[in-house]
């Protein structure tokens, strides 16, 4: 059965306003890689200010891969962002998990659904902030 864990993360070293367009998009592949599932089951559920606070949903096969990921990974975020541009953002400053219900159907991907947070260029009010 989907095992659906969701937590904010903080980036201490940046501010919204300086977030480059492909945040998200690496954001989302760095999390795969240490969740080891599909980008596709990584939702960025907003982004907002406060030096940047992600909060993301990640959906996993089982709940064991779950359990596995929120003890292994979420306790080195340090370790977790290995992209070189990370390093400009600055620490990982906090995570928090706050939980949620367990997914019963896949969540959607389609933009609008996921809050337009796909590294387009939509800032954190869904447009182009031009």
């Amino acid at each position: 059965a989907l095992s659906a864990l969701t937590f904010t993360l903080a980036f201490a070293g940046i501010s919204l306003e300086y977030l480059p367009a492909n945040f998200a998009n690496e954001y989302k592949e760095q999390l795969a890689i240490a969740a080891n599932v599909d980008t596709s089951r990584v939702f960025i559920n907003s982004i907002t200010a406060g030096s940047v606070i992600v909060s993301t949903t990640v959906v996993f096969p089982s709940a064991d891969s779950r359990d596995s990921f929120q003890r292994e990974q979420l306790s080195d975020l340090e370790g977790l962002f290995t992209f070189p541009s990370f390093s400009l953002y600055g620490p990982v400053s906090a995570a928090t998990r706050l939980g949620g219900p367990e997914p019963t159907v896949e969540p959607s991907t389609d933009r609008a659904e996921n809050g337009g947070v796909d590294g387009t260029d939509k800032d954190e009010n869904g447009d182009d902030g031009k």
